[in-house]
């Protein structure tokens, strides 16, 4: 969770929570029905469904063949033939097993062994590090917004520094990078159609994206010989991989359940989160909207870990600019996406970096402000996470809303409830098949099966 609002006292806490009847209230009471339903015009929440999935025009569900297009997708995200070592497969650092994430503070890719938070790299060459940063979900992916404080754009920003657009755009960048899936077996420039070219050889991947391109198909057959005209190309390649990454959406948790009028999806405790998160702590601010994300890029105060985006190992500082690399701007300078919280619960490590190593210490963090405490906290280490470097001049350089909040104890758990309220491990979308494929054409056999992310509504409410 990120970026909590301004100072309160508990005076005007108190005064606040008896003027929307939760004033009376323990940790253990329940609360009220009227005041369930309140929250909801309070807060201005409203639903959002997989109907409401923005897609592109050259890549949506209207399209002759986007069905097949989905599970070619889904083939060659499984498919280790995309990396230069044919060692490693986007499903290697998104596994659905662990919600299409790692669970490892910083993602590692080419040499590693293993999966998840067992991921070793198994290389003694000093060019081989873990990756700079925290691997974000693909769960929802295509549900972000192209503007702060916008809605779901099928031109969305990517990546934890917002450097791309759209699932199309990204979807072959990992592809050539020289740590995630690259190594050395060919420049960054060639990679995509290096990838293109060692597909074409794999016969089985021939009628795939014929059924999934009809266009294509009809255009390559109009000019053979030419690469450029083949059904499997480039461009093909992208939209197959990001129409799957888009059909992963879990928009039926019991937060959306709730939001859509049924005021016993939650417990007492996840009603008094909501409450807060929306409210007095600020959070809302700037988690906002259907993913729970203004989709601003913020200096929060995170401490730096690990390697940087250029390790010291090839030149570089070992630092991460964020922002700042791509604009060139000092004041961009540690500047970085405010990502969703749908799922959250099952995303961590937390932050950029992975530094946080639970949701509380994520709101902990918050409720210092960023800011280091005057004396120890009992019974946590919260300050490791908070930036140095900012604190000569915090006031100045971390996102004004981010200031100490002094929540209790028990407010603190209420808002980790509330976050967990928005854990959805049903898959909405029927166009997909999130199960890890048996096989892939090219032969390479796809990442184990595991099976922690259970794809059956949870007990506690029905997926619609």
């Amino acid at each position: 969770m990120d970026h909590l609002a301004l100072r309160r006292g508990a005076a005007c806490l108190s005064a606040l929570l008896l003027l929307m009847g939760l004033g009376a209230c323990s940790s253990d009471d329940p609360v009220d029905v009227d005041v369930r339903a309140d929250l909801r015009t309070k807060y201005g929440l409203t639903p959002y469904s997989y109907e409401d999935i923005p897609y592109p025009q050259d890549n949506a569900p209207s399209d002759a063949g986007y069905a097949e297009r989905v599970e070619l997708g889904r083939l060659l995200f499984f498919d280790h033939l995309l990396s230069g070592d044919l060692d490693t497969s986007c499903a290697t650092c998104h596994h659905p097993a662990f919600a299409w994430g790692d669970a490892r503070p910083l993602g590692a890719g080419v040499t590693g062994v293993g999966l998840g938070p067992d991921r070793i790299l198994d290389s003694d060459d000093p060019y081989i590090t873990d990756m700079p940063r925290n691997v974000p979900t693909n769960l929802n992916v295509g549900l972000s917004s192209a503007t702060p404080g916008g809605m779901p754009d099928a031109e969305g920003i990517m990546f934890w520094d917002s450097r791309d657009a759209s699932l199309e755009r990204q979807a072959l960048q990992p592809a050539a990078t020289f740590d995630e899936m690259r190594h050395y077996a060919y420049s960054d420039s060639a990679a995509a159609d290096s990838v293109a070219g060692r597909l074409r050889q794999i016969g089985g991947y021939l009628p795939h994206f014929r059924s999934s391109f009809p266009d294509y198909a009809q255009e390559m057959d109009s000019n053979p010989g030419d690469d450029s005209k083949h059904v499997i190309r480039t461009g093909s390649i992208e939209m197959a991989l990001a129409a799957y990454q888009r059909e992963l959406v879990t928009l039926s948790s019991p937060y959306d359940d709730y939001v859509a009028g049924d005021d016993g999806a939650l417990s007492d405790a996840q009603y008094r989160g909501l409450d807060l998160f929306f409210g007095v702590a600020g959070c809302g601010m700037c988690h906002s909207g259907p993913m729970l994300s203004s989709y601003e890029m913020l200096r929060v105060g995170v401490a730096h870990s690990g390697p940087g985006r250029v390790p010291e190992s090839r030149g570089g500082t070992g630092d991460d600019h964020g922002l700042m690399e791509h604009t060139g701007l000092g004041s961009d300078r540690y500047r970085f996406r405010t990502p969703g919280l749908r799922n959250v619960e099952l995303t961590g490590p937390w932050f950029r970096n992975g530094l946080a190593m639970s949701l509380r210490e994520t709101v902990e963090f918050f409720n210092l402000g960023a800011r280091m405490p005057d004396t120890d906290i009992e019974g946590t280490d919260v300050e490791r996470l908070i930036d140095e470097r900012l604190q000569a001049n915090a006031d100045e350089l971390i996102d004004p809303r981010v200031r100490p909040l002094n929540l209790t104890g028990d407010e603190i758990d209420d808002i980790v409830e509330f976050m967990k309220a928005l854990t959805d491990r049903t898959i909405d979308s029927p166009l997909i098949d999130p199960t890890v494929p048996a096989s892939v054409p090219s032969g390479i056999p796809p990442v184990p099966i595991i099976e922690p992310f259970s794809l059956v509504p949870l007990p506690e409410h029905s997926g619609r």
